[in-house]
């Protein structure tokens, strides 16, 4: 909630109600502190995703047929893990934990084209992009229901503690979260141009068309802008992982540390009855 809202419920409170001020100053922190959380599992997440879905973009045009392999592998892998994985794998672990480790192995995945490059082997390249593709089919099939789980107990938190309609914190959340994902993939799909104009002085040539449709896809030879870009999407992919290890795990609305206390019920209702919710 903006401050001026906050400063009008605390002046209204305290002339209206008999509440300790800590009780308040406590369901103003908590309240800033979900926020906080949320911001930085949508960045953590977006940066995450955003690396993937460009590295993926360009997998033909980097590693040429072992890309295209790559790809099936990938979407192979994910179908069969969200339809048979996902949920048992959420419900066992819990939404936070599965998106630490769905991250870690779509980070994998972006991993997988540098080090691809460096081979000169067909059979070595092959094989990295297939245990990439592999990687990030399992991470993606589990990585977007973890996503939505941990999205929905983090509206129901901050429903509860600014006293606001689900509906209203689903919107007020869904839109901090649509203004960072998009906007982490914008910045990150230009990347490789603003990298290929700084390390080959130009921007990158376009791929020579291939003389037939049902012809294989020329061998691609690494270039130092292939390399450079792809590494730092292999750190940002990493960096998200890092940052997703200091989210909060949300527990279940029926769990008892997940239920208010007196306080908290009493601060909420106060606040509902005597500021009506921004």
């Amino acid at each position: 909630l903006p401050t001026k809202s906050l400063k009008t419920k605390w002046i209204a409170l305290r002339t209206t109600e008999t509440l300790p001020r800590h009780h308040i100053m406590r369901w103003m922190r908590t309240q800033t502190s979900v926020r906080h959380n949320f911001t930085l599992f949508s960045t953590a997440f977006a940066a995450n995703h955003a690396a993937v879905v460009t590295v993926l973009s360009l997998s033909q045009l980097l590693l040429g047929d072992q890309g295209s392999y790559q790809a099936a592998s990938l979407y192979i892998t994910y179908a069969a893990t969200a339809l048979l994985l996902s949920t048992p794998l959420l419900e066992r672990y819990g939404a936070r934990k599965t998106l630490i480790a769905s991250a870690t192995l779509y980070s994998v995945y972006v991993l997988s084209f540098p080090i691809a490059l460096l081979f000169k082997s067909h059979s070595a390249r092959l094989a990295v992009a297939l245990l990439g593709g592999i990687g990030g089919g399992v991470a993606a099939g589990c990585l977007w229901a973890a996503q939505g789980t941990y999205f929905a107990r983090s509206a129901a938190e901050y429903s509860r503690l600014a006293a606001v309609p689900i509906e209203q914190a689903n919107s007020a959340l869904a839109s901090t979260f649509a203004l960072i994902f998009l906007g982490m993939e914008v910045v990150l799909k230009l990347l490789p141009l603003c990298i290929s104009a700084a390390v080959e002085h130009g921007p990158p040539s376009p791929p020579s068309p291939s003389p037939s449709p049902l012809a294989p896809l020329a061998p691609h030879q690494p270039t130092t802008s292939d390399i450079v870009t792809t590494s730092l999407f292999s750190v940002v992919a990493l960096v998200s992982v890092v940052g997703l290890f200091y989210i909060r795990d949300l527990r279940e609305d029926g769990d008892d540390d997940a239920q208010p206390s007196t306080a908290e019920q009493r601060t909420s209702a106060l606040l509902t009855r005597v500021v009506p919710a921004d």
